[in-house]
């Protein structure tokens, strides 16, 4: 009886040997991406924090700017430079053009209903065409000024409803028109930004003064002769982009990017967030440069001094991260008119 359990026992190691050597022969090892080593169940989560998208930052200090992580049992490549969101966006489009079913999409655009969060078919190309024919041609982008006025609009009657009663809201609005439809988050950090160093304001008033005077507004077609305060813009959208982390896209095959092999199923994060702080493209990553969103941003350049209500350590430059990135603390800012009256 012994003989026949060493037998067994023999058999079955044997048995395990070969599975071992017949999937390391049919399975070679792939040469992955570097990252850090998950835990057992949740992966890499733990890295993560309530700032993702700075957690990342830091890890592709270390790990490069492709990076693979697991987000529970779920793999995931992070890029976070320039030439590898284009290996993703670009080089490899077809195969990571479809989207992982995350709750995000289900939930804020009808079931994947949205060309977000569509996954990649027949659906999606025709959802795209429609867009890229009808919505932002040219001619349509002209033809629907209107509506980010009205935006402009709204957004305005933001700020002041907080501070002033109706009818002061009703009378300031006007002072926004003409541009495009910048977000809050985006002009709240541009002015957390533009108090900590005032004198980038005093330059933009003098170009504001010299280009368009003091007796109208900032219009769309002003921007060819505001070079100063479309610098300013895109430092703010470098430094704090409202959408930190895109929406991943997903791997609908096996494929090699950048060298490494990346294996089907894999959702794929661009860190645009980490892209406009990367050392190898800017000086000072983390500083605003002096030469620092459109139309909204330049009116209320144009239109008003701006000085900070409180102390300069008031300014916090700590986010919320959420489907935008936000301030986590606002400020207190003083608004002083610098035009005729009737033009408020």
């Amino acid at each position: 009886m012994m003989e026949i359990s060493w037998v067994f026992i023999a058999l079955g190691e044997w048995l395990i040997a070969l599975a071992f050597l017949t999937k390391k022969f049919n399975h070679p090892k792939r040469k992955l991406p570097p990252g850090p080593r998950p835990w057992p169940i949740i992966g890499n989560l733990n890295l993560l924090g309530s700032l993702p998208h700075e957690s990342l930052h830091h890890l592709s200090q270390k790990y490069g700017d492709l990076m693979l992580l697991k987000f529970g049992s779920k793999p995931v490549l992070i890029a976070s430079s320039p030439e590898m969101a284009k290996e993703v966006l670009k080089t490899h489009d077809a195969i990571f053009a479809s989207r992982p079913a995350l709750a995000a999409g289900k939930y804020t655009s009808f079931n994947y209903s949205d060309i977000t969060w569509a996954p990649y078919g027949a659906y999606w190309r025709h959802a795209r065409k429609i867009y890229l024919t009808e919505v932002f041609n040219p001619k349509s982008l002209d033809s629907l000024e209107y509506i980010r006025i009205e935006e402009r609009r709204i957004l305005s009657d933001k700020y002041f409803s907080d501070h002033y009663d109706q009818s002061n809201s009703d009378a300031s609005i006007n002072f926004i028109t003409g541009g495009t439809d910048t977000s809050a988050a985006t002009i709240e950090w541009g002015f957390q930004e533009l108090l900590r160093i005032p004198n980038i304001i005093e330059k933009a008033h003098q170009e504001l003064d010299r280009a368009i005077g003091k007796e109208r507004w900032v219009e769309e077609k002003d921007f060819s002769q505001l070079p100063y305060i479309d610098a300013i813009i895109k430092e703010t959208f470098r430094l704090h982009p409202l959408c930190a982390l895109l929406p991943p896209h997903y791997s609908t095959e096996d494929c090699t990017v950048a060298g490494y092999d990346i294996p089907k199923g894999t959702a794929a994060y661009i860190n645009v967030w980490s892209i406009g702080r990367n050392s190898k493209y800017w000086d000072r990553p983390g500083v605003h440069s002096r030469k620092v969103v459109r139309t909204t941003m330049a009116n209320l350049l144009h239109g008003f001094n701006w000085k900070l209500a409180g102390n300069l350590e008031d300014i916090s430059m700590e986010e919320i991260y959420g489907l935008t990135t936000h301030p986590k603390r606002p400020i207190s800012m003083i608004m002083e008119p610098r035009f005729p009256l009737h033009l408020y």
